[in-house]
């Protein structure tokens, strides 16, 4: 895994979140599968609370105060209803994270990339930052590629054939 490929795997997220958020309200964005499951709201603020935390892990400033990103993050109790942001809030926040993350994945050097950090999912283990980084690539692929199904469950019809 190459910086040029994890920024390259980045853009193309932040491309298909933005085509599966496009023309929706708020009030849809929390709109769940009748099976149950998570909102696109939820999805996508849960995104920009990841990509927060990489951002300090880069030694960037974060967007979000852990207060506003608290009920996105990974453990801990959804935001539901009236606690959730403001799903314009959310998208211009990942939208604002894209740039700065970028451009640090993109100026990483060898010695940075094999720096020892905090496991993303398990915390009490390490790992290099390289690793760190491609579990991140395929974290944000993973829930990206749900607000594709999430914009379908909505009514709306699919932006990517």
């Amino acid at each position: 895994m190459t910086p040029d490929v994890l920024v390259a795997q980045l853009a193309l997220t932040h491309l298909t979140l933005n085509a599966n958020a496009e023309g929706l309200t708020h009030a849809e964005s929390l709109l769940r599968p009748p099976s149950g499951g998570s909102s696109i709201n939820y999805v996508a603020g849960h995104v920009t609370a990841t990509r927060n935390g990489m951002l300090s892990r880069l030694g960037l400033p974060a967007l979000w105060s852990d207060e506003e990103a608290r009920g996105y993050r990974r453990g801990e109790p959804p935001r539901d209803g009236a606690a959730c942001h403001p799903f314009e809030v959310i998208l211009a926040t990942y939208n604002r994270s894209q740039e700065p993350l970028t451009a640090a994945i993109a100026g990483l050097d060898a010695g940075r990339l094999a720096a020892v950090v905090p496991h993303p999912v398990r915390p009490d283990t390490t790992v290099p930052l390289e690793i760190a980084l491609g579990l991140f690539a395929f974290h944000e692929a993973y829930h990206v590629g749900q607000t594709g199904v999430l914009r379908r469950v909505i009514g709306k019809p699919g932006v990517i054939a």
